[in-house]
């Protein structure tokens, strides 16, 4: 896993449940093809702790100051500990690539595809909070979610395109589009 991508909120980031998702290049060993297919592990997979609150003084919570690349790598485990079964399936093979991989991951991302670890040819994950979105408030008058800001602006944009079309296209001489960026 590389390093934080972009502008974010960092602290956000600290003591939560981090799932794992995002596209696999799996290989077929009985054809030889490549597919691409999509993963998600919605359960707590890694976590970016802080050290407790009862061992810090005041001024050391006040001056924290951390430095994304080194301060908010995540925690998967104490120790590595595979089945020699999973081992086993690496055995001889010399891809260049799979030398250079956690092999705990290797291993929890091809028991969620239900595939040999040896069939991952390449992957492209990211870490994300596994709290679900609420309703709350007093009088549920709130949605909490990560990202919403995000979400709610690119469906309303799609929506807005969409009811562009019902009425003007028609009519419209110009391209019409919304233009979305990310991973979701």
């Amino acid at each position: 896993m590389t390093g934080c991508y972009g502008g974010g909120l960092w602290h956000t980031w600290f003591d939560r449940d981090l799932g794992l998702s995002g596209r696999v290049l799996c290989r077929d060993s009985s054809t030889g093809n490549v597919s691409s297919r999509l993963v998600r592990i919605p359960r707590p997979l890694a976590r970016v702790s802080t050290l407790a609150i009862h061992l810090t003084t005041a001024d050391e919570r006040v001056a924290f100051k951390w430095n994304k690349e080194d301060h908010l790598k995540p925690v998967l485990g104490t120790s590595t500990v595979l089945e020699d079964s999973v081992k086993d399936q690496l055995e001889g093979q010399e891809d260049g690539w799979s030398e250079h991989q956690e092999l705990a991951v290797l291993e929890a991302v091809a028991a969620e595809l239900d595939i040999s670890v040896a069939d991952i040819a390449d992957f492209d994950l990211s870490l994300f909070d596994i709290q679900p979105a609420a309703i709350g408030g007093i009088k549920n008058e709130f949605i909490h979610s990560a990202g919403l800001d995000n979400h709610a602006t690119c469906f309303v944009s799609i929506e807005a395109l969409l009811d562009h079309a019902k009425e003007k296209l028609d009519d419209d001489l110009d391209i019409s589009l919304v233009a979305l960026f990310g991973m979701f």
